[in-house]
């Protein structure tokens, strides 16, 4: 009567690592976020995509992206309908109250971007502070952040992506977009928006980073482990030459 059971055991404890070595790392991007993370013809690239691939053979694991509006990638976290978010997140003292961060990826900041024809109206970061300026972000951002914060007297206008907000500016409906540096950087060198140049002036300091539930610290280690080992053996910096040609240092002061 004991073999079947013991046969049974031993089908499961063989099927078992097998299983777990199968089960995929659902990772949250926006595909919304070049450089770090952006979708074309259905297909996602970016800096944050090929460290993704990286990290599941580091991991053992298949990666499933799950793309999603950058807003939900918290909750997506909080529901546990992913494991890893990952789109160009800023650490913040909001963000973490809610979920844990892993060490830094990479450097980031806020620039304005505006339409070359009112570089002598504008072109001053200190311009922002006027009142009455009309300033587009994207929803949820530490830009839409910054200007709640910084910029109290300008009438702030979000949009769900970031295209909107660059189609309202070159449209001259709005005066400024407020986005992360890179991206802008990126956005502006794009043909589609070449009446529109960015000060390439930081006026934050961010930390860009992955987020995880704070139930996942064990995968929070693996994550650091990761960062570890291709920030000493060299092999993210090709992939941060190759991505971001424009960079914000850790200590880089911001104009005010």
């Amino acid at each position: 009567m004991r073999r079947p059971y013991l046969r049974y055991l031993l089908l499961l404890t063989f099927l078992l690592p097998i299983t777990l070595q199968a089960a995929g790392l659902r990772v949250g991007t926006s595909g919304q976020y070049p450089p770090f993370s952006l979708q074309q013809e259905g297909k996602l690239s970016g800096l944050e995509i090929d460290l993704a691939h990286q990290l599941g053979h580091f991991l053992g694991q298949p990666v499933e992206f799950r793309v999603m509006p950058f807003p939900d990638l918290i909750p997506a976290l909080e529901s546990g309908s992913i494991d890893l978010a990952m789109s160009g997140i800023s650490i913040t003292p909001e963000r973490s109250a809610r979920v844990l961060f892993s060490a830094p990826v990479t450097h980031t900041g806020q620039m304005a971007i505006i339409h070359q024809r009112n570089i002598a109206l504008l072109g001053e970061p200190w311009q922002l502070t006027r009142s009455g300026r009309r300033i587009g972000v994207k929803r949820g951002t530490t830009g839409e952040q910054l200007v709640t914060n910084e910029y109290p007297s300008a009438i702030m206008l979000s949009f769900d992506t970031i295209d909107q907000a660059l189609a309202v500016l070159a449209a001259g409906e709005i005066d400024y977009v407020i986005h992360d540096a890179q991206t802008s950087w990126m956005i502006t060198q794009d043909s589609a928006f070449n009446e529109l140049i960015s000060l390439n002036q930081p006026l934050t300091k961010e930390a860009i980073a992955w987020a995880v539930s704070p139930a996942s610290r064990p995968l929070l280690a693996k994550l650091n482990g990761f960062l570890e080992q291709i920030q000493g053996n060299g092999e993210l910096e090709p992939l941060l030459r190759r991505w971001l040609p424009l960079r914000i240092q850790a200590n880089q002061t911001s104009p005010r």
